[in-house]
């Protein structure tokens, strides 16, 4: 209970009073729009509150903010934490922010300005971390690597043909650690980057292959 009043619930009010109290509205480029509202932004607060809430369940809150040991970074990023940490922030950024017609300015503005909702949510994850197992610059450097994905999408739109994805094998929901269990469990966990072959392939080769 220390842990998710703690934890969680200072990652909601911060990201809510960063995010949120920016006044996020409907920025103009050229006939077309990026948009992002209040319930977007606090439904991505709230998930990444429940998640980390979940996390810190099994931990005790320091006295002391602290820096955490990063002495064997590639260790880190070899961590499957590390995969669901630019996972999410994947997902955070193309969602937070969306453009209103399909051009390439309105996309990138879009691209760039959901990459940026992502990364603060993720700084105040970090910054209650601190609090816990620590501030991991590395972790932050991983959620940019997925924010910036996001992004590089919008440059390059054939990358939209190729999505990181993620799956749970339902029975890690069964044990007796319920949710906090299987975000740990990793032998249950599936992450993997599925593509979109039909539009991938030569248009000759295409006929040849289903359609999404």
């Amino acid at each position: 209970a220390l842990g998710w009043t703690k934890g969680s619930a200072a990652v909601a009010i911060a990201g809510a009073a960063l995010l949120l109290g920016a006044q996020p509205a409907a920025a103009q480029s050229g006939a077309c729009q990026s948009v992002t509202t209040a319930r977007r932004i606090g439904a991505q607060v709230a998930v990444s509150a429940f998640a980390t809430g979940l996390e810190y369940q099994s931990m005790v809150r320091g006295t002391a903010w602290r820096m955490a040991d990063e002495s064997a970074p590639m260790a880190i990023l070899a961590d499957p934490s590390s995969h669901l940490h630019a996972l999410g922030s994947y997902h955070l950024a193309r969602t937070a922010v969306h453009a209103t017609c399909a051009d390439r300015a309105s996309r990138v503005q879009a691209a760039w300005k959901s990459a940026g909702v992502a990364l603060a949510i993720g700084t105040v994850k970090e910054v209650t971390d601190g609090y816990y197992n620590g501030f991991s610059t590395v972790d932050l450097g991983v959620d940019a690597m997925g924010a910036g994905y996001a992004v590089a999408q919008a440059y390059f739109p054939v990358l939209e043909k190729i999505t990181p994805s993620f799956s749970l094998a339902p029975r890690a929901l069964l044990t007796t650690r319920g949710p906090r269990g299987a975000l740990v469990d990793y032998s249950h966990q599936t992450v993997w980057l599925s593509a979109n072959v039909h539009d991938l392939l030569p248009s000759g080769a295409a006929k040849a292959w289903p359609s999404p």
